[in-house]
């Protein structure tokens, strides 16, 4: 079976994620959402922080965080926990998008140095997506 008989013929035809008639959740209050579910659910070896290099900020603040070394593209949650086939520590990090949302070029290439790493990066459109993907990582129950 040829992969592009796997997608949908909206995405095929738009070469992106199919938009749906529902209105739409902001990606700030999906995450919110996630994060509720992570501080109840994650196994207890799990640690994890959100990295801030997103939204809108006053010149100010973006020159002082650039000069502090933020950089743009970075995935939106970071989760470390022990690997015990290894007995070292896997990384996994979180790009979440609204439903319909878009990947940036930075994002793509932040992405892709960091799958370079063996890091591995995950980018989820919608809450359920989201939270599929950590309980595959085993980062919550």
């Amino acid at each position: 079976m040829a992969t592009a008989a796997l997608t949908s013929p909206a995405r095929q035809a738009r070469g992106k994620r199919p938009r749906h008639d529902l209105p739409r959740v902001s990606e700030s209050k999906i995450q919110t959402a996630l994060v509720k579910l992570i501080e109840i659910a994650a196994y207890p070896d799990v640690v994890w922080t959100h990295i801030p290099s997103g939204e809108l900020r006053d010149k100010v603040t973006a020159a002082k965080l650039q000069g502090m070394g933020v950089k743009p593209g970075w995935p939106d949650l970071l989760f470390m926990r022990p690997d015990a086939t290894t007995l070292g520590t896997s990384v996994f990090l979180l790009e979440l998008k609204a439903v319909g949302g878009v990947v940036s070029a930075a994002q793509k290439a932040v992405h892709s140095r960091l799958r370079a790493c063996g890091v591995e990066v995950a980018v989820c459109f919608g809450l359920d997506e989201a939270i599929a993907q950590l309980k595959a990582w085993g980062i919550i129950r």
